[in-house]
């Protein structure tokens, strides 16, 4: 496999391994075979873990396999992003990002409102906090991990009166919770808590919190473990949960999924919410999506056809679950389709809903005060939403809430959605990137965008046109 100069050049790694890469590069008369000699010898001199993250790496081009310790301390850094103009999706500018995967991934949160929306985004190197007081202008602008997260590693919870950020460390070997307030504008967070260190890369992959009956917070999140025999990666899914209410003592991980993912870490990720007594955790593994309900022992509940990259996302009203994924189109060469399910230790597993074509990173749902479950997806030039109302059976129609231009226009929208006060409506996050960016993406920058919409703005536009 030839290597690629994007891969150093997207994670800008100081590793010992991309600075050969990139001296290895610029000197046109190295030949092919030369370089793969070269590569050679150093497989065979480093360990079998740092060959593990490079493998992934390479594949992936998504993480660096510069090994770093974590700072220790409580670094409240100020931001001061560039201002740019609105877009003709008429979206709010948040901040922004040296990577695409600023709001990534779907099963866990980005945004939450308290006295205003406050939005969580990674901007190639930290995670970076924003508020806004009314989503007209966001400032304040705060990062909130104390070193660095890997790509889209952080995300933003809010449980009664305390928010949370989670986030492994750059290696995704280390899992740091930090706890704290919002209020007037900016977030003040306890120092991270170190929950766990599994010792060795990559495997503490896409973590995301959750919360039982009684306010203790729980963990789920997927590891690489090594190779399968036959092919492919070995990963596992595990829960660890807090066992004291200052959150400095934590179980053991437990296992509740092993698999082989036949291209290493594309589409294989956990997530889980508790529903009263009840623990339901949902993972994916390329074309299978599976979920549990009851405990993890008690086996499956549901599996059915997946497609996308971690498009779906798990939530609960207190009294049921809600679920979405992408599932393939019912014939080749189609968008795949946004699927729905309900569930309610009474009844079980609802039909699928089948709500709309989408492509991968458009994914996002929410449940606003009122009871409504927003379900938003689409493609890269428009975001699509439906919207299901207590006591109905049906969906409303589709509705077209954002058109993005063709010099606007990211890979992909990316996703991600909350619930505000009384008035604000439900939220959403999309990304964009800017106009006049370089003709090769990896080099560009990309920015974050929101709006706010209620349920009688929503209902009063048109149908999407078939």
């Amino acid at each position: 496999m030839e290597i690629s100069r994007h891969v150093c050049d997207r994670v800008t790694s100081t590793s010992t391994f991309c600075e050969l890469w990139r001296g290895l590069s610029g000197l046109q008369v190295l030949t092919r075979g030369l370089r793969s000699r070269v590569f050679r010898v150093l497989l065979k001199r480093w360990s079998w873990a740092v060959v593990l993250v490079l493998g992934s790496m390479l594949v992936a081009g998504c993480v660096t396999p510069e090994f770093t310790e974590p700072i220790r301390g409580n670094v409240a850094a100020g931001v001061t992003p560039i201002v740019i103009p609105s877009s003709a999706s008429g979206g709010t500018f948040v901040g922004e990002s040296k990577h695409e995967y600023a709001i990534a991934y779907h099963p866990y949160p980005h945004l939450l409102y308290t006295d205003g929306w406050y939005a969580l985004y990674f901007d190639g190197d930290n995670a970076i906090v924003a508020y806004s007081p009314d989503g007209k202008t966001f400032g304040n602008h705060i990062m909130v991990n104390h070193s660095r997260v890997p790509l889209g590693g952080a995300a933003l919870y809010m449980h009664g009166e305390s928010v949370f950020v989670i986030y492994p460390d750059t290696n995704n070997m280390k899992l740091y919770l930090r706890k704290g307030i919002a209020s007037g504008g900016s977030l003040q967070l306890d120092d991270p808590v170190e929950v766990l260190d599994m010792g060795q890369p990559f495997t503490v992959k896409i973590p995301s919190l959750l919360f039982d009956e009684n306010g203790l917070p729980a963990i789920v999140f997927s590891g690489l473990e090594g190779w399968g025999d036959g092919g492919g990666s070995r990963w596992r899914a595990r829960i660890v949960k807090a066992t004291s209410s200052d959150l400095s003592q934590w179980s053991e991980s437990q296992t509740f999924a092993d698999a082989i993912s036949p291209n290493q870490e594309a589409a294989a990720s956990a997530s889980g919410v508790f529903l009263g007594g009840d623990l339901a955790l949902v993972y994916v593994v390329r074309d299978h999506l599976m979920v549990t309900t009851g405990t993890y022992t008690e086996g499956l509940a549901l599996t059915d056809v997946f497609t996308g990259t971690h498009d779906y996302v798990l939530t609960s009203d207190g009294e049921q679950l809600h679920l979405i994924y992408h599932t393939a189109a019912s014939y080749p060469n189609n968008p795949s389709r946004m699927v729905y399910r309900g569930w309610t230790r009474q009844a079980g597993w609802s039909d699928r809903v089948v709500l709309g074509a989408t492509t991968p990173h458009h994914t996002a749902l929410t449940i606003d005060h009122s009871g409504n479950v927003w379900v938003f997806y689409g493609m890269s030039r428009s975001v699509r939403v439906r919207i299901l109302q207590p006591g109905l059976a049906a969906f409303e129609a589709e509705r077209c809430i954002i058109s993005i231009s063709d010099d606007d226009r990211a890979g992909h929208a990316w996703l991600s959605a909350a619930p505000g006060g009384d008035d604000a409506g439900v939220g959403l996050l999309w990304m964009e990137q800017h106009v006049g960016a370089p003709e090769n993406p990896i080099d560009g920058r990309w920015n974050v965008r929101f709006r706010a919409f209620t349920l009688t703005e929503i209902l009063a536009l048109p149908t999407c046109a078939t």
